[in-house]
């Protein structure tokens, strides 16, 4: 599980879009990937300018191919 940013590299890519910063989930923003990255990066001082995109509302549709159907809909996965 990732759950410390590398900081440097994103306040470096940062640095060339005046801050800029776009996180896309696919599911619900709540406690997402950009949920985790947005708050270290402003706790640690860096301004940003943000635009989330996800779900909301509602978990995310994984689809599994040949014929399996959609995590959703199971609460286990079997083969």
């Amino acid at each position: 599980i990732l759950n410390k940013p590398d900081l440097k590299t994103f306040q470096g890519a940062l640095a060339k879009t005046e801050g800029r910063l776009v996180t896309v989930e696919d599911h619900q923003l709540v406690a997402g990937w950009g949920a985790l990255l947005s708050h270290a990066l402003l706790l640690a001082e860096t301004p940003i300018r943000l635009k989330s995109l996800g779900v909301h509302g509602e978990f995310g549709q994984r689809y599994f191919p040949k014929g399996r159907r959609w995590l959703a809909t199971k609460k286990t996965i079997s083969s």
